[in-house]
């Protein structure tokens, strides 16, 4: 009797289960679709665009605005147009005084000079970039370009010049000038395309003027980026100034009057030998422009102790 129960005791399991196992196979009344996992969601594999990045946060990066004023030697309130265009139509006037208005990106026009998209009150538009100053403060100036700034620097150390050409502003090219005092006529401007084989090309070009006698610095592509290029290491130095530079410069510097809405970054290497008192240092400007969205090398400029 008991062998008889307990055959009889799996049969009613096996049974059951069996129903068990139909009712979960069944499909819902009125779909031809099986029914849905109550732990599916959890099961599922995250897709890329809502995987956070590794190494990055989730939260977007906040990307800064500067805060833009006429230029200086404006009197009469700057228009606003709806397209980088002076043939666009007027979107607002502002006052000099007006706090409301930043800057959002640029854009080099061939032939006509730099546009500052700019966003005013709500409005966003256009500003004529000769009738207008942005700037961003020294921490956004690093916080914008301190990537950039070693990426150029790298390839500037390693002679990389293919990677340096990336870079470089695709309008206006990269001006090199062997002082902070820019010639913007006569200075030396090379396209990114010309800058892959640079370093082999012989032929002399005029780059400035000595300090002091004022004879013409004319020498090949590879001997002034000896000595006015990478003349000490400084992809290394911890001395990076962003938005603020020429601390001991001798000669006054004009990097703002030719580049006033750039982004300006000083790599100093502080002096080293004794009987020089500390006036060995040198320095490696670097200008960056912005053109549609993005931060380019613009110019190139050497500072040194000069008599």
């Amino acid at each position: 009797m008991r062998r008889q129960s307990v055959f009889t005791g799996l049969g009613v399991l096996v049974s059951l289960s069996l129903v068990l196992g139909l009712s979960l196979l069944r499909p819902t009344s009125g779909s031809d679709q099986p029914a849905a996992d109550p732990q599916g969601a959890a099961r599922q594999t995250p897709s890329v665009a809502s995987a956070p990045s590794v190494g990055r946060s989730s939260e977007p990066a906040q990307v800064p605005v500067a805060p833009c004023v006429p230029a200086h030697d404006r009197t009469q309130p700057m228009v606003i147009r709806a397209e980088p265009s002076v043939k666009s139509g007027v979107v607002a006037t502002v006052a000099g005084t007006d706090s409301r208005l930043v800057r959002l990106d640029t854009r080099t026009m061939r032939g006509d000079g730099d546009w500052i998209q700019v966003r005013y009150d709500g409005r966003v538009g256009w500003a004529d970039g000769a009738l207008v100053t942005c700037r961003f403060t020294p921490v956004q100036a690093k916080q914008v370009i301190a990537v950039e700034v070693e990426e150029v620097l790298n390839a500037l150390k390693a002679r990389n010049m293919p990677a340096l050409s990336k870079h470089v502003h695709p309008v206006k090219g990269l001006r090199f000038s062997p002082s902070v005092d820019i010639d913007p006529k006569r200075s030396v401007v090379l396209m990114a395309a010309q800058l892959p084989t640079s370093l082999e090309d012989a032929k002399p070009r005029r780059w400035g003027s000595e300090d002091g006698s004022g004879e013409p610095i004319s020498s090949s592509f590879a001997e002034y980026y000896k000595r006015f290029i990478y003349d000490r290491d400084f992809a290394s130095t911890p001395e990076k100034r962003f938005n603020e530079f020429g601390t001991k410069s001798t000669t006054r510097p004009n990097i703002w009057q030719v580049y006033p809405n750039a982004v300006v970054v000083e790599a100093h290497v502080p002096g080293t030998r004794p009987e020089s008192e500390g006036m060995d240092w040198s320095s490696l400007v670097l200008v960056f422009k912005q053109h549609d969205s993005r931060w380019y090398l613009s110019a190139l400029v050497h500072d040194q102790w000069m008599v």
